[in-house]
């Protein structure tokens, strides 16, 4: 059963341990913190309608020569003088789909006073190639409201489904046949706010599986390791292994906020 449950969560997987990314794919979280006031819209920027993720046209689908449109998290905001001794602001936005780079050179200091790093803004402008790298420049934007947007849509997401990692969860839990451990476990994990939680959570803000739903990826890429690791040691505690893998990370739960 284990070898079979092996099988089917590696087809999803790209290389390595079952459900666990590639180094180069591990990348870092940042939410979107709002905390400055909020201002009227520029000319140009809608403020009707409520703030939404950008459906289809992410970061990651950008094209030189081509408009920026979207709403994207602040990471990094910084004010530099150009070589003619103007202001002009550095910026690093990011949405779900990943990061770019982007400048505002005209009206840097007026745009500037409109938001912070951490806050999320909707911005307009174009995307350019320099030095072999895309980058935006933003001409229009305006800082986002607290609750007209959910933090965790700036943030990337593991690869399977949420569904498709729960039910792999659930059938690990089913391989612990001590009654006692298995109520252990599922007081811990059937209670909210962890249950919820456990779906949700990345595993770290900046190293392995830290994204969305990372910590459930890497507690059953744990636990289903357990159940091959026994089966070449069979005289191993196999309902103790798997519920302390199950549960080895459980506290990450509350480690996190999003916002």
């Amino acid at each position: 059963m284990i070898e079979s449950t092996l099988r089917e969560y590696r087809r999803g997987a790209t290389g390595g341990l079952a459900g666990v990314r590639s180094g180069r794919d591990h990348r870092a979280m940042e939410a979107a913190a709002p905390n400055a006031p909020a201002v009227e819209a520029p000319e140009g920027v809608s403020t009707s309608a409520p703030a939404k993720p950008n459906a289809g046209q992410g970061i990651a689908a950008l094209q030189p020569g081509r408009p920026l449109t979207g709403n994207y998290a602040v990471l990094r905001k910084d004010r530099l003088i150009s070589r003619k001794g103007t202001p002009y602001l550095a910026l690093e936005l990011r949405d779900r789909s990943g990061r770019i780079e982007a400048r505002i050179f005209r009206e840097a200091d007026e745009l500037g006073a409109r938001f912070e790093r951490g806050d999320a803004i909707e911005v307009r402008g174009k995307v350019e190639r320099y030095r072999g790298e895309l980058q935006a420049e933003v001409t229009a934007l305006r800082r986002l409201k607290p609750g007209s947007f959910d933090p965790t849509d700036f943030l990337p997401l593991a690869y399977r489904s949420p569904d498709d990692l729960q039910g792999f969860f659930e059938h690990l839990c089913r391989e612990i046949h001590d009654p006692g451990l298995l109520r252990v476990v599922g007081a811990v994990v059937e209670t909210e706010p962890v249950a919820t939680e456990l779906r949700r959570a990345p595993c770290s803000r900046a190293g392995h599986h830290a994204y969305l739903g990372g910590l459930l990826e890497h507690t059953v890429a744990v636990a289903t390791l357990v159940g091959e690791l026994c089966q070449l040691h069979p005289r191993l505690d196999s309902d103790l292994l798997m519920a302390a893998a199950l549960l080895h990370d459980i506290g990450k739960t509350r480690e996190f906020t999003y916002g």
